[in-house]
């Protein structure tokens, strides 16, 4: 036969912003295959299996390699893959090492919204959903979080509230084809029950529409797989492999974001206090300034938040393996006056909206997704 060997047809790579940036190369620290566990479906497995493809696991994500053989018939011997295949997709999926999965997914931002404030959030993250990444050309990889696992054959029962009347159900393919309907489904105690029969039909994401008498509509996504079904499977992948690349290879890329949240100091100064308390920071990106003065446990308690720099806008500061920045508390604003450094919240740590209200002096709603961190002080 010859020459034979394997020629990478694409990569998917993985970084993290939780993680620090490594110069030389310019990638982050973030070691894909210690968190996470990749790895062909069943189907992609057995289409590797069929085009002379090989599946590799890498530090940075994956790559697909195909078998080729030195043609030398022609005047100039070039290397001809065994198989060639015509573009298709290929699905992936991706399981949270058992020693990290409580760790990735405190630091993970894991929501499809805008922004880390409350009111902002998309769809929220939950142990019941899937992560899915898809592209269909190499680049940067999106995600949308699906709501169920499910074989494909299934009952599926939703409730919706009293008095919704009637609902037409509709069941489309990721392409937005109407794959199954069911018209006027008459609730039981407000529960709507319907056959979802997807027999012959390929396996992947679909979404169920419900459309009642009385409400708005009701939108629940899935991905069918025999396979995958009753599987701890943190995210889907699915990827298109191009016939171009057996001629010039392709790169998909996805960011995991780090959570954000933020940051507040709890300053009890347990000592009659004296002067003016600031916190500084080496990053000019962000700034505490003084929200509020409170009485906890008898001491006096000053109440530092974080801002944007010059205003008053909540700031959400993004996790990080190492110390964000370094903060420190400053008597009367003199750098020689620091009285302490000032911690970084632990990636452990919880959100809370314990103090929900404050009246006094500021009149400002405290809200959920604070990193809370209290500082005792004394020798004022």
């Amino acid at each position: 036969m010859g020459t034979i060997k394997s020629t990478t047809a694409f990569t998917a790579e993985f970084t993290h912003t939780y993680y620090d940036a490594v110069t030389p190369p310019l990638w982050t620290a973030f070691e894909v295959n210690k968190s996470l566990t990749i790895e062909p479906t069943a189907a992609t497995a057995e289409l590797l299996r069929g085009a002379r493809m090989l599946f590799r696991a890498t530090p940075k994500g994956f790559a697909v390699l195909y078998k080729s053989y030195l043609d030398t018939s022609p005047v100039t011997p070039v290397f001809t893959p065994f198989v060639e295949i015509a573009d298709t997709d290929m699905v992936f999926t991706v399981k949270l090492n058992p020693k990290d999965k409580l760790e990735f997914l405190n630091y993970t931002k894991l929501y499809t919204g805008a922004g880390p404030d409350p009111a902002n959030l998309g769809v929220l993250y939950s142990p019941e959903k899937v992560v899915y990444l898809s592209k269909t050309s190499p680049g940067a990889i999106t995600y949308d979080l699906i709501d169920q696992l499910r074989p494909d054959l299934f009952t599926f029962d939703l409730q919706l509230p009293d008095g919704s009347g009637n609902a037409d159900i509709t069941v489309r393919d990721e392409a937005n084809n109407v794959v199954l309907t069911f018209n006027g489904v008459v609730p039981d105690n407000n529960i709507y029950s319907v056959q979802i029969d997807l027999r012959g039909k390929p396996k992947g994401k679909y979404k169920l529409t419900a459309d009642p008498a009385t409400g708005p509509n009701v939108d629940v996504t899935f991905y069918v797989d025999n396979d995958l079904y009753g599987t701890d499977v943190f995210a889907i992948v699915k990827l298109r492999f191009l016939a171009s690349f057996y001629t010039t290879p392709g790169t998909y890329t996805h960011e995991f974001q780090a959570r954000k949240t933020q940051w507040r100091y709890y300053v009890v100064i347990r000592t009659t206090p004296s002067g003016t308390l600031t916190v500084s920071s080496n990053d000019v990106n962000f700034s505490f300034p003084l929200l509020d003065t409170l009485t906890l446990d008898g001491f006096t308690t000053k109440v530092f938040h974080s801002y944007d720099t010059g205003t008053t806008t909540d700031q959400y500061i993004p996790f990080r393996k190492s110390a964000r920045t370094s903060f420190a508390l400053l008597k009367d604003g003199i750098v020689p006056g620091v009285i302490r450094e000032m911690p970084n919240p632990k990636v452990n740590g919880f959100d809370s909206d314990r103090y929900t209200q404050i009246t006094a002096p500021t009149s400002t709603t405290f809200k959920k997704n604070v990193s809370e961190m209290f500082v005792f002080v004394d020798g004022l």
